[in-house]
C-alpha cells in the first residue's frame, strides 16, 4: 500500500481525537453537546466515505449485496445524528462504534480480494481501532461530567 492513503488515513483520525480532547473542556451542557454533535457529524461523513468505497466497486461488479451495503450504511449514521438531536446527544456515540466495526467487517467480506493492496486490513483495522477508542472515551467523558 501505497505511502499517501496511510497518511491521509491517520490524518482523517485526527478530528475523532480532537473532539475527544475537547470533551475535557466542554465546561457546559450546551458546549458538550455541541462537541458530541460536531464528533458525530464527522462520524457520518467518515462512515459515508467509507461506504463510498463499496459503492465505487458495487456499480461496475453489479454486486447488490455490497451496493445495499453502500446505501444502508449512511443512512444509518444519518440516523444516527437524528436520534443525537432528539433524543441523546450522546449515545449515538457508541452505536456509531459498531457502525465502524460493521463497516470494517464488510470490507472484510465484500471487497474483492484484487482490489485489496497487502496490509490494507491491517490497517483499516488500525484506524477503526482509534476511531473507536475516541468514540467510546468521548461517550464516557461526556456522561461523567
Amino acid at each position: 500500500m501505497g505511502r499517501w492513503p496511510i497518511i491521509f488515513g491517520y490524518a482523517g483520525t485526527a478530528p475523532f481525537i480532537l473532539f475527544f480532547l475537547l470533551c475535557f473542556i466542554s465546561d457546559s451542557e450546551n458546549s458538550q453537546t455541541f462537541v458530541s454533535s460536531m464528533h458525530m457529524s464527522y462520524t457520518t461523513m467518515a462512515l459515508s466515505f467509507l461506504a463510498g468505497v463499496h459503492w465505487g466497486q458495487a456499480i461496475p461488479s453489479g454486486n447488490m449485496r455490497q451496493m445495499k451495503f453502500a446505501m444502508l450504511l449512511p443512512l444509518a449514521a444519518f440516523a444516527l445524528v437524528i436520534w443525537s438531536i432528539i433524543f441523546d446527544p450522546y449515545l449515538p456515540l457508541l452505536a456509531a462504534v459498531g457502525l465502524f466495526w460493521g463497516a470494517y467487517k464488510m470490507d472484510l467480506h465484500l471487497m474483492p480480494l484484487e482490489y485489496i493492496p497487502d496490509g490494507y486490513l491491517k490497517y483499516r483495522f488500525r484506524l477503526t481501532a482509534i476511531v473507536s477508542a475516541s468514540l467510546v472515551l468521548s461517550f464516557l467523558v461526556l456522561i461523567s461530567r
